[in-house]
């Protein structure tokens, strides 16, 4: 049996793949959360963990990268009115 990779299950057992299948639907079933998206087609939605923390990465990204052009912004204004 290998190891589960990016949640495909791949070489198990005929057995035991229905049982561990079940238990992942479980267990990320559990974990889902319900989000609101107002300009979506359907704005109430479900969302797991990982989705949730993807986005949450991308948005973080996001503003240290308009975070960082602010600043350099304005250590230029900075630099000119000191001339």
């Amino acid at each position: 049996m290998k190891l589960i990779n990016n949640l495909n299950l791949t070489d198990l057992n005929p057995q035991t793949t229905d049982n561990v299948s079940s238990s992942f639907v479980n267990a990320f079933s559990a974990n889902d959360h319900i989000v609101y998206r107002e300009m979506e087609d359907s704005p109430i939605q479900s969302i797991n963990e990982i989705e949730r923390l993807s986005e949450n990465i991308k948005t973080l990204s996001e503003l240290n990268s308009r975070l960082s052009f602010v600043m350099r912004e304005v250590q230029y204004m900075l630099n000119i009115k000191k001339y």
